[in-house]
């Protein structure tokens, strides 16, 4: 689970939107919902690195609904993506952590409303983004490199009439080799990164 900062003051302690026991179930909420719903090119970006969930802040209680004895509050979520700070703005209810019959605090996070658009385009424009574009490259290349061998070989055969153009083949062919190794050996690195938890780098 990630483990958010807690805020050590806030205006509003006696919302419960700020407490610690209100802050832990909002990290772990939050901390599923990003698990659940963000997973660009299949990565999930907080194991693999790529996202970070640093603290909240800026609680506010907004409303009470004393028919179901719930409690909205609002807050900031400071996400770090790749290096760069994208805060957020959450919305969420609680419950006394003993049942609404209770007379225990407001600390149970039962709901969040939490959007994630723009984390995910900037996840998809990142180092994913990157691996996506070297991904289509080896495919290209890889192709290119078919094609390229067929002309090699058919001068080479006699298939084709003396070329002036057989001796770049070659060297094409060898240029292209050269650039698709280092681009597998990029894609690697990469995806191993990822699945260390090392954010692709």
């Amino acid at each position: 689970m990630v483990a958010a900062l807690l805020m050590t003051g806030c205006a509003k302690k006696d919302s419960g939107c700020a407490s610690p026991a209100t802050q832990a179930s909002l990290s772990a909420f939050v901390d599923s919902y990003v698990h659940e719903r963000l997973r660009p090119s299949g990565y999930d970006p907080v194991d693999s690195g790529l996202l970070k969930i640093s603290r909240f802040e800026a609680f506010e209680a907004i409303r009470q609904d004393e028919e179901h004895e719930r409690r909205t509050c609002r807050a900031i979520v400071q996400f770090d993506v790749e290096g760069m700070a994208m805060p957020t703005p959450i919305e969420y209810d609680l419950l006394p952590s003993g049942g609404v019959e209770s007379d225990g605090a407001y600390d149970t996070v039962v709901r969040i409303d939490l959007p994630l658009g723009a984390i995910g385009s900037r996840l998809k424009n990142g180092i994913l983004g990157e691996l996506k574009e070297k991904e289509n490259a080896i495919s290209m290349l890889e192709d290119l490199e078919g094609r390229i061998e067929k002309v090699v070989a058919a001068n080479a055969s006699g298939a084709w009439a003396p070329s002036p153009f057989a001796e770049q083949s070659k060297a094409d062919l060898a240029a292209n080799q050269v650039e698709l190794e280092q681009a597998k050996k990029d894609v690697a690195r990469m995806i191993e990164s990822l699945r260390a938890g090392r954010g692709g780098r």
